[in-house]
């Protein structure tokens, strides 16, 4: 026969395994923030459809200029002027940011 004291500790260690192993199964999935945030960045460009430098090129066109910074970085300008200059536009991307 097994002492009480003995069935008790075995029991306990039990559980504790049970837990740990219901821990490690759980936090196996788990992301860190960098993670996540690098997801859900991911995610949401896919579903806004952000579009690349070859998706501005599709859409505008050859652009007037192209100037490289100081920085390594390259920077494209659209324009556009309908009637006579009274009206237009001017698109500028940059590989930093996009400006309208």
């Amino acid at each position: 026969m097994i002492p009480p004291l003995l069935c008790r500790r075995s029991e306990v260690a039990d559980v504790f395994l049970m837990a740990s192993l219901l821990a490690l199964s759980l936090l196996h999935g788990c992301l860190t923030l960098e993670q996540r945030w690098e997801q859900f960045d991911t995610e949401q460009r896919q579903e806004i459809g952000v579009k690349t430098k070859e998706g501005y090129l599709r859409e505008w066109g050859k652009p007037a200029k192209r100037v490289k910074s100081d920085d390594g970085g390259e920077a494209w300008t659209w324009e556009f002027s309908g009637y006579g200059g009274a009206q237009g536009w001017k698109r500028r991307w940059s590989s930093h940011r996009m400006e309208c």
